[in-house]
C-alpha cells in the first residue's frame, strides 16, 4: 500500500512538472491597437447577445406561465368533427 501511494505521489509530481505555466495577460503585456479594437468589439457583441438571451428567456417564461387557450378541436361539436374527418380523410382522386 505504501508503495502505491509513493508511486501516485511521483506521478503527480511528474504531471505538475509537465504542465505549462499559465501566465495571465496583465496590463503590462504588449497589445497593438487592432487587437484592442477586436477585443472591445467582441465584448460589445457578448453584451448584446446576453441582453438578447435575457429577453428571450423572459418571453419564454411569460409564454409558459400564460394559460393555454382552448384548442379548436375541443370547441367543435361531434357533428363538426365527423364532417372534418370525412372531408380530410377521403382524398379525391382525379
Amino acid at each position: 500500500m505504501k508503495n502505491l501511494e509513493e508511486e501516485q505521489r511521483k506521478m503527480r509530481e511528474r504531471m505538475r512538472a509537465a504542465k505549462p505555466k499559465k501566465t495571465p495577460m496583465g496590463r503590462g503585456s504588449q497589445r497593438n491597437s487592432s487587437e484592442t479594437n477586436e477585443i472591445e468589439a467582441l465584448l460589445k457583441k457578448i453584451e448584446t447577445l446576453e441582453a438578447e438571451n435575457a429577453s428571450l428567456r423572459h418571453q419564454l417564461s411569460v409564454f409558459r406561465d400564460h394559460p393555454r387557450s382552448q384548442e379548436r378541436s375541443a370547441n367543435l361539436s361531434e357533428s363538426e368533427r365527423r364532417h372534418l374527418f370525412m372531408k380530410y380523410s377521403n382524398v379525391r382522386r382525379y
